[in-house]
């Protein structure tokens, strides 16, 4: 049950960073949208993990390692 929680909290932190996006608020660069991404994801990637479910590991674990990349280049570039 707990595990199904988390799951969707972070699948709601994605898909928020995601809306906020798509509303024009966030860029694709921007801090705040890399990481949502990055935790919502990387959470994802352990509960998909804990499941078995290697598909799901894959797509999760890349996008969060994606989107770690790009949170690094964005807090090293500093504020706009």
């Amino acid at each position: 049950m707990i595990v199904q929680v988390i799951s969707l909290v972070s699948a709601c932190i994605v898909l928020f960073a995601f809306f906020r996006q798509q509303q024009g608020a966030w860029q694709a660069t921007d801090v705040a949208y890399l990481a949502c991404n990055f935790v919502g994801t990387a959470v994802l990637t352990v509960v998909a993990w804990i499941g078995a479910q290697w598909g799901f590991v894959l797509v999760e674990a890349v996008w969060a390692g994606v989107s770690f990349r790009g949170l690094l280049r964005a807090l090293r570039r500093g504020p706009a």
